[in-house]
C-alpha cells in the first residue's frame, strides 16, 4: 500500500502544478487587459470549485452504488473526453478559427 501511495503523490506532485502554470497562455486572447486575473479566477473557482465538488459527489455517488471499479472507468471515459476537446481546440487555433 505504501508504494501505490507513494506513486500517487509522485502523479500529483507532477500532474497538479501543470492546469495554473498553462493558464496564463490561454487567458489573456480571451480576457484582455485587466480582465486576465479576473479570468484566472473563474477558472480557478470553476475548475477547483464546482468540479471538484461535482466530482466528489459523483465519484462518491458511483462508487457506493456500483464499486470503485465503475468509478475509475467513468474518471478514464471523462479523461478521454478532455483530452479529445483539448486536441479539437489547439487544432482550431492552429487553424486560426
Amino acid at each position: 500500500p505504501i508504494k501505490f501511495c507513494f506513486c500517487g503523490g509522485v502523479f500529483f506532485f507532477i500532474n497538479h502544478p501543470t492546469p495554473p502554470s498553462g493558464l496564463p497562455r490561454f487567458t489573456p486572447p480571451n480576457c484582455p487587459g485587466l480582465g486576465a486575473p479576473r479570468g484566472q479566477a473563474l477558472f480557478t473557482v470553476i475548475g477547483y470549485g464546482l468540479g471538484g465538488v461535482a466530482g466528489v459527489l459523483a465519484g462518491g455517488a458511483l462508487a457506493s452504488r456500483f464499486g470503485f471499479e465503475a468509478m475509475f472507468g467513468a474518471a478514464t471515459l471523462l479523461a478521454v473526453a478532455g483530452t479529445a476537446c483539448a486536441w479539437r481546440v489547439a487544432r482550431l487555433e492552429r487553424q486560426g478559427a
